[in-house]
């Protein structure tokens, strides 16, 4: 489409064959729960999901992956596993429109 191009952000290493889609801000309170007051989860219980645990459970469903704690994150299987994956932007007018993650 015109005035949009498509360009290489970078890659990113997966061992864990998932990737997970999230804002960095709520990694630092998910630790902070979980490392210095884990009696926090009662009251947030929705949190309990957004872990290395959860992701598993949503990527070896069916579905291949889902949604973490209600809307913190989304998980998806990659593919062939374990490996350097690319990341295409697409931008429109100098803006980020979309997001490409190539699997294989």
């Amino acid at each position: 489409m015109k005035n949009e191009k498509r360009e290489l952000l970078g890659y990113f290493g997966v061992d864990s064959g998932q990737v997970m889609i999230t804002d960095p801000c709520y990694i630092e309170g998910w630790w902070e729960i979980q490392d210095k007051n884990p009696e926090q989860l009662k009251k947030y219980p929705h949190l309990a999901d957004y872990s290395l645990q959860g992701a598993c459970k949503k990527t070896l469903s069916k579905k291949k992956g889902g949604m973490l704690g209600k809307g913190s994150a989304v998980v998806s299987s990659t593919g062939y596993g374990d490996g350097e994956y690319k990341v295409y932007a697409t931008k429109k007018d100098g803006c980020i429109k979309k997001l490409e993650i190539e699997f294989f």
